[in-house]
């Protein structure tokens, strides 16, 4: 599908997503980040509301290495809990 490619312009100043996805649970960042994984639509809108959940994601104890590095944050495939982990996994069907 794609990812995220961090740029300053992207991680600095307002975001208006950031309050509402640092009060979900890691249940809630998988639904909302297998929710729009999928999508192929491109808007400067959806971009703030993916830098929001990757930063989410981050602030959690969860090892999210499997699909977020220093750069950005891959939507190549959904992603579920395991232990400790959310890890990247495709769906073969």
């Amino acid at each position: 599908m794609g990812s995220i490619v961090l740029t300053g312009l992207a991680t600095d100043g307002e975001n208006e997503f950031r309050e509402r996805m640092g009060k979900y649970s890691i249940s809630d960042l998988v639904e909302v980040f297998n929710t729009e994984q999928p999508k192929q639509v491109w808007m400067s809108v959806r971009g703030r509301y993916l830098v929001a959940l990757r930063e989410a994601f981050l602030k959690t104890d969860y090892d999210c290495s499997s699909f977020i590095s220093d750069t950005g944050m891959s939507l190549d495939y959904p992603v579920e809990i395991s232990g400790r982990s959310v890890t990247q996994v495709s769906r073969n069907l």
